[in-house]
Order: structure tokens, then sequence, then C-alpha cells
């Protein structure tokens, strides 16, 4: 049973068959899902792999996206076709969080801010107190790359 409350969870825009995108095509969602989606586990193959080599896996996806399955079908097919201890729900959940992104309207990807990096700035030192009393310790002051 716990397969089945991972599913309800994950139901959303698209549960019902025939949901359909408008004016978004089939390229652009699965791009959306490759660039989102691609680290996650489906059965022993990462999501992005499957998408790019395996064509039953991909006209699955593609199945969901034209409306002719639901959300909740969708989860059974990929779990029953690529078997895991989680039920592929973190996958397909991401899946489905795209293709409702994208029929909400926006299945635009948005490319990330860069990560700004905490590391030693060469040859400068601040005092920073060790215990009352004790004298003043020298570590590296930290400097963020921009």
């Amino acid at each position: 049973m716990p397969l089945s409350l991972g599913t309800l969870m994950l139901t959303g825009c698209a549960t019902e068959p025939g949901a359909r995108f408008s004016g978004v095509s089939e390229q652009k969602v699965l791009a959306r899902i490759q660039h989102y989606c691609a680290g996650y586990s489906v059965g022993d193959y990462s999501l992005g792999t499957l998408l790019q080599k395996n064509d039953a896996f991909r006209a699955l996806t593609l199945t969901l996206y034209r409306g002719e399955m639901s959300n909740d079908e969708y989860v059974d097919k990929v779990f029953s076709s690529y078997p895991a201890a989680d039920g592929n729900v973190p996958a397909t959940g991401c899946v489905i969080a795209q293709f409702n992104q994208c029929l909400a309207g926006d299945c635009e990807i948005k490319k990330a801010s860069p990560n700004k990096a905490v590391s030693p700035a060469a040859g400068k030192h601040v005092a920073m107190p060790v215990a009352e009393g004790s004298e003043m310790s020298v570590s590296p002051e930290l400097q963020a790359e921009l």
C-alpha cells in the first residue's frame, strides 16, 4: 500500500487522461524534464539515460504528455517496468511536476544562479578569540568568490 499513498501525493493538474499541452512542444517539455529530473533513478537507471536511450520509456512519457493516461497510470506503468524500492516516486514525481509547470504556463528552463563558493584568502588572517583570558588564535580569512 505505500506505493498507493505515494501515487496519491503525486496527483496534480494532469491527473485525468485527456490533459493536453496547448502551444508547448514535446521537445520543450522533454528538455525541461531532462534538465530538472535527469539525475533521478528509475529502477536501476537514471531518468536522463532512459529519456535519451530507451524508446519504450520515452514513449511512455510522451503518452503522459499527450494526455492519454493519468499521472497514477504513469507511475504504475513506470514502476511495473522498472521496479524500485522507492517505487520510482521521486523520479516520476519530478516528471509530473515538470508537466504541471508546463501546463500552468511556465515551461521555461531557469538558469541557476552561480554558487558563491567560500575559500580561504591567500596570506590573509583574522584574529579570533579562543577563550576568555587566553591569547587570540589566528585563522585564515574566508573570502567569497563571486
